[in-house]
């Protein structure tokens, strides 16, 4: 293939990627057709550099590009039974009517950090959230509206890491509140 074939194939790839860029962030369109632009954008530029290795090295670029998958492939499914644990936690935790449930994660869910419980979040639920596995890390802890009882909250000293806890239109007492203070003294606790 001559240069000039290359250079206007190429022109036309980068044409296409610049169009499906200006589409993802303009355009108004609905979040599934988004993400299909997205991954068009993810995948394109590697499926054509595969497709350049191979017209131009053969075999070898084949198996020099199944290698690199298949370690890719490991990493990755390694990375996302690991996550297994944490990904168990956070859907347990939606389970029980948490309005909104933050974690570490930035590609896989990533351990809990922060909790928030409305009205709709029954005591018994914020109970058996105290008693879920996977909440070593959690540092931020808000339950507003939720009518929890002094013996649900005093179970809330089970989280040692906890470093913010915020009660607002709960059954929490002001002697309660005192105790857990005792019993959390690295956490900054508000009632109101």
């Amino acid at each position: 293939m001559s240069s000039r074939v290359i250079r206007k194939k190429f022109g036309g790839w980068i044409s296409l990627t610049v169009t499906l860029f200006l589409l993802l962030y303009l355009a108004p369109m609905p979040i599934e057709l988004r993400q299909i632009f997205a991954v068009l954008l993810i995948l394109g530029w590697p499926l054509a550099g595969a497709y350049w290795l191979i017209r131009r090295f053969g075999k070898r670029a084949v198996v020099g590009l199944a290698a690199i998958s298949i370690a890719i492939g490991g990493v990755v499914t390694y990375k996302y039974w690991k996550d297994g644990p944490n990904r168990r936690t956070y859907s347990q935790i939606k389970d029980l009517n948490a309005y909104y449930v933050g974690t570490t994660g930035k590609v896989f869910t990533g351990e809990v950090e922060y909790v928030y419980f409305d009205s709709k979040t029954s005591d018994d639920e914020v109970r058996q959230f105290t008693d879920l596995n996977g909440l070593d890390t959690l540092k931020r802890l808000v339950v507003h509206g939720s009518r929890i009882s002094d013996s649900t909250a005093m179970k809330f000293t089970r989280f040692k890491n906890l470093k913010s806890l915020y009660l607002e239109g709960t059954f929490v007492s002001e002697e309660t509140l005192e105790r857990l203070q005792a019993d959390l003294p690295n956490c900054e606790i508000e009632l109101k």
